[in-house]
């Protein structure tokens, strides 16, 4: 499954989405947990219109803040966040009750989701 693949099951439409846990796995690079605790975050900021998203990376929960205007190279590179108490609806390794949580996966990635919970009101939580 390509990564757009990825993308519209995920994200397809409401009225095609079924109850229920799913998972998807996709081929990609090792990512450490900061490139994708910041490369998270800003697909998020992105869809979503926000500066300010929360993320989760095993246990942890962060702030992260995505300027509209950030260079994705300069930003990562600093990576503005803050610990965060509440958790998160979408996660790096152990995501607890989070409605999205990415995991390593033979050869790439591995998304276990909450269709039914998906929606632009999650992500920004």
């Amino acid at each position: 499954m390509s990564a757009a693949e990825l993308f519209d099951a995920i994200a397809g439409s409401p009225a095609g989405r079924k109850a229920g846990i799913d998972s998807i796995e996709v081929a990609a690079p090792e990512l450490d947990d900061a490139t994708w605790l910041g490369g998270w975050a800003l697909l998020l900021a992105r869809l979503v219109g926000e500066e300010r998203v929360r993320v989760g990376v095993g246990s942890a929960s962060y702030v992260v803040t995505v300027p509209d205007d950030a260079a994705p190279a300069d930003w990562l590179a600093t990576l503005p966040r803050e610990a965060d108490d509440t958790p998160p609806q979408s996660a790096w390794g152990e995501g607890g009750a989070a409605a999205l949580v990415w995991q390593r996966a033979p050869g790439g990635l591995r998304a276990t989701f909450d269709a039914a919970r998906l929606d632009a009101a999650t992500a920004r939580r």
